[in-house]
């Protein structure tokens, strides 16, 4: 069995990233690319980049991020909403409001032709959150109450107490 050369953890598979410390992995990305199944990769490289984000690694998301913005699929509206939402985190990371804010309005307007409440939710808290950096609380409001009803709608009753607690800030 292969192990990660950046972490040395023994890998249960092939990866484009190590799961566990999010290295490129030339060999498995090779492999991948020769197989090509980049489809179901476009699909779990958001949730990479959002735990390397949340790690403070913002710098190392990128990449897993455009690797994924060249190999998602034209039907595949989740792994577009993903990336998008992704983008826009990455763009406030850099300082670059305005891109981030256009970005999450892409993802709210993509995840609108979809009939998955909690992507409508998640897209809305997003930019609720660049909204709050910005200090327009009205707008964040907005759009929380909005992502709110999006979690009741579907029965998240946690993500639904999630926004509730942000909107009695």
């Amino acid at each position: 069995m292969a192990s990660c050369p950046a972490c040395g953890k023994e890998l249960p598979g092939e990866f484009p990233f190590c799961p566990f410390c999010g290295a490129a992995l030339a060999a498995a990305s090779e492999a991948r690319e020769g197989e090509g199944d980049w489809g179901h990769f476009a699909s779990v490289a958001p949730l990479l980049a959002e735990a390397l984000v949340a790690q403070g690694r913002a710098d190392e998301a990128v990449e897993p991020v455009e690797t994924a913005l060249r190999w998602t699929l034209a039907n595949d509206t989740d792994a577009q909403i993903s990336l998008l939402r992704m983008r826009s985190k990455l763009a406030a990371h850099r300082g670059s409001s305005e891109e981030a804010e256009a970005l999450a309005r892409q993802a709210i307007d993509r995840a609108s032709q979809s009939d998955d409440p909690n992507f409508r939710g998640a897209t809305l808290v997003d930019l609720a959150e660049l909204l709050e950096l910005s200090g327009r609380a009205e707008e964040r409001d907005a759009a929380l109450e909005q992502a709110l009803a999006f979690y009741e709608q579907k029965g998240n009753v946690v993500m639904a107490e999630r926004v509730r607690e942000r909107l009695r800030v």
